[in-house]
């Protein structure tokens, strides 16, 4: 319930392709007035439901993120100590805790909300950093029944002032392969099977991202253009080309014989790509830039890397992501 001696409004936004959109509702002016929690809005006919209240069972959200899947399919939110994941569809959550320590600070979700991405400092699920590093970004990927899948650290502290540079406006690309890190004047891409630090896009002088809650991304279906409304407006950073990374393998195990049709998802497939199961050679079919369709050669039982080559020679291999029976 708001209270009229309060000033409320928007914090963050999620917008999905099926007409819905979410938002964080929090008290603008005054410190100790509660925050209303999370909305959901039907774009078409500009109705509203309230969805979560700020004290039940989210607390309060004004250090929180909304985000929500392209595809309408799930609605993330973090308030600093969890994760929630909302299904639209049954209006059912799924959560799961962090540590006590008030270290979640950004999510993301792929297109699908198969998968969500947490954004840490000092530590996240299950794991700790000594306390001298306890301002290094941990990157954590778990499933859509909030199982933690990958789990990567930036190779150097973001600090300032002796405090943590919490830059919000994390993105994921549509299979879940790449981060796409915001900090003070770059855009930092990661992977997320490798752990590496894949590119470093430097953000155009004069152009400053807010790092407040009202930080405002979004990525496109390829992975190739990143938008930020920043100090300056609109800001939109283009990529020459997207790292080649492989997301997932669906089906991720079949019989050693081959002959199994799956879908490799990833990101920089080009026509022409080839794909390997360990040093054999697949029946590849390219569908788009993010999309692999492959028969599966007969291989030895066990796990088994896939490799994908562009025909420009560059490749990227995946250990353990096929098991063949």
């Amino acid at each position: 319930m708001a209270d009229p001696n309060c000033s409320y409004g928007p914090g963050q936004i999620a917008v999905s392709d099926t007409g819905k959109a979410y938002a964080t509702i929090i008290e603008t002016g005054i410190d100790s007035c509660p925050n209303l929690g999370v909305i959901e809005l039907d774009v078409t006919s500009l109705s509203a439901q309230h969805l979560l209240e700020g004290s039940n069972p989210l607390g309060y959200v004004s250090t929180g993120r909304v985000v929500a899947s392209r595809n309408g399919k799930a609605m993330a939110y973090n308030d600093g100590w969890n994760l929630y994941l909302l299904d639209p569809g049954s209006n059912s959550w799924r959560s799961r805790p962090l540590n006590s320590n008030d270290n979640l600070y950004d999510v993301a979700v792929t297109v699908d909300a198969g998968l969500a991405v947490l954004r840490t400092t000092s530590y996240g699920i299950g794991s700790g950093f000594p306390l001298s590093e306890s301002y290094r970004d941990r990157y954590i990927e778990v499933d859509g029944d909030l199982n933690v899948i990958a789990s990567l650290e930036t190779p150097e502290l973001i600090q300032n002032n002796g405090g943590a540079e919490m830059r919000p406006g994390m993105q994921v690309n549509d299979s879940g392969s790449l981060i796409y890190a915001v900090q003070q004047n770059e855009i930092d891409i990661f992977d997320v099977h490798h752990g590496d630090q894949r590119e470093r896009v430097i953000i155009p002088n004069g152009v400053q991202i807010n790092n407040s809650v009202l930080t405002q991304t979004a990525l496109d279906e390829t992975g190739s253009r990143f938008f930020a409304l920043t100090q300056s407006g609109l800001c939109v950073i283009t990529l020459d080309a997207v790292p080649l990374s492989i997301g997932s393998v669906s089906p991720s195990s079949g019989p050693s014989a081959g002959g199994i049709q799956l879908t490799i998802r990833g990101s920089g497939f080009a026509s022409g790509a080839k794909v390997l199961f360990g040093n054999v050679p697949a029946t590849t079919t390219f569908v788009d830039s993010n999309t692999l369709q492959v028969v599966t050669p007969s291989v030895a039982q066990g796990p088994v890397r896939i490799t994908v080559q562009n025909e420009n020679g560059e490749s990227y291999f995946w250990d353990d992501a096929y098991t063949s029976q």
